[in-house]
């Protein structure tokens, strides 16, 4: 490191190297703790929820459950479907593992009606599969 016509020794440099070093180490270390400290928990809620393997995983995971039908949680586990007034509620962080009108698309006969439909509508965009039956119905 020069400064016009001054140069610093080895061992100077070394030693303002190290000064910077071990600052920026307690630094980290500080923003380590600010970072811990603010790290929630992530909450779990399993009251519709019948399966223990789920709650196995989910504990494993260290996801804490909730109890009741609590608003404080991060990830809502359903065996069912849930109604939209559930998913419009949701915050922003929140996680669901259903949508409202996932049966439609879940279903294979549900599916292939539904693309049927698309199909009349809009003949160029959805020729992307293949021509479909429902059984007895078709």
């Amino acid at each position: 490191m020069t400064t016009g016509k001054q140069y610093m020794r080895a061992g100077e440099i070394m030693t303002s190297a190290a000064a910077v070093a071990s600052s920026v180490e307690v630094g980290l270390e500080a923003s380590d703790k600010r970072k811990m400290k603010k790290k929630k928990s992530l909450l779990i809620n399993l009251t519709h929820c019948r399966y223990d393997s789920v709650r196995r995983v989910a504990r494993r995971c260290g996801l804490l459950p909730t109890t009741g039908d609590s608003d404080d949680w991060t990830v809502f586990w359903m065996d069912t479907s849930v109604l939209m007034e559930r998913a419009m509620e949701m915050k922003r962080y929140q996680k669901i593992n259903h949508f409202p009108g996932m049966g439609e698309i879940c279903r294979k006969d549900l599916l292939g009606r539904n693309l049927s439909r698309m199909k009349k509508l809009f003949p160029k965009e959805y020729n992307i599969f293949p021509q479909t039956w429902v059984m007895p119905a078709e």
